[in-house]
């Protein structure tokens, strides 16, 4: 995906069926020495692709 001149873009599909724990996105920074946590989600999301 192209990225702007304000930031970047990113994508994704998840399968998240059954007995299942979580799923957490994060993202490292330039300068930062610690991963930002910007989204999660947890437990069963039917069976399907999301």
């Amino acid at each position: 995906m192209p990225t702007s001149s304000i930031g970047s873009c990113f994508s994704f599909w998840y399968h998240m069926y059954g007995s299942i724990g979580s799923l957490n996105i994060y993202v490292n920074g330039v300068k930062s020495k610690q991963p930002l946590w910007v989204w999660g989600l947890q437990g069963n999301q039917g069976n399907k692709w999301l």
